[in-house]
């Protein structure tokens, strides 16, 4: 099987065969027979998903899922549906060459880092949706306390999340012609940093069935009818 798709297909996989009642998993033995691959491609793509606190790998024990987590059915609705689904240091390629591929694919999709604000840029309609998993607060750590009694404390803070919105938000809509839905994945979205977005930018605070409801109809159903420069931004409560 192509590597690229290895990641998806193992969540799915994972998900399907693990026990219902303790949630173990198939062995990497076992998992590298069934997709045909080295024991050392399974090994990191169980890396990448435990990073992802999908699973648990417990020593002499073996590998544990987490069935109830979003993101792993997610992940095997993805691979059911045949949608490429491509990951920043999982897939065995550089970032650049990744992005590439990913913007010549419309059905495509991208589990990034703040590469996204960096300097990601796929303009048009390769680009029509950007979820961020929270809103992207400040790490703590002692330069960022001496940074903020400097600047003016929690405004200082503001004016910072306010920025890495609007750059992630430019991403998604960088001219007139562009539209998608910029999706924020948090229960707590304060109205000040709201500002963040251009005037005009629709707002909704929905539950996240509602928000894979209106990504479904907006991306999948009426993408060639979006307005130009319809950026649809919303806080997702999950």
């Amino acid at each position: 099987m192509k590597e690229k798709n290895l990641l998806a297909e193992l969540a799915a996989y994972l998900f399907s065969h693990s026990d219902k009642e303790t949630g173990r998993t198939p062995s990497e033995r076992e998992l590298a027979e069934h997709f045909g691959v080295s024991r050392g491609q399974i090994r990191e793509a169980l890396a990448i998903l435990e990073a992802m606190r999908i699973v648990e790998r417990r020593a002499k024990s073996g590998i544990y899922i987490d069935t109830k987590q979003a993101s792993v059915e997610a992940m095997a609705l993805f691979a059911r549906a045949g949608l490429p689904l491509y990951a920043q240091h999982v897939d065995p390629i550089d970032t650049g060459t990744l992005v590439d591929i990913f913007r010549d694919d419309p059905r495509s999709s991208l589990l990034g880092t703040d590469a996204l604000r960096d300097g990601v840029d796929v303009p048009g309609r390769s680009l029509r949706l950007v979820v961020m998993e929270q809103v992207p607060w400040p790490k703590p750590s002692i330069l960022h306390r001496a940074r903020r009694a400097a600047q003016g404390g929690s405004a200082a803070d503001d004016r910072l999340i306010r920025a890495r919105l609007a750059q992630a938000f430019g991403r998604l809509i960088r001219s007139k012609d562009d539209h998608g839905h910029f999706v924020v994945l948090s229960a707590a979205f304060p109205s000040r940093l709201l500002g963040a977005f251009p005037p005009g930018t629709p707002i909704h605070r929905v539950t996240l069935d509602e928000a894979l409801q209106r990504v479904a109809a907006g991306v999948l159903g009426r993408s060639g009818e979006s307005q130009p420069h319809e950026g649809a931004a919303g806080a997702a409560n999950p």
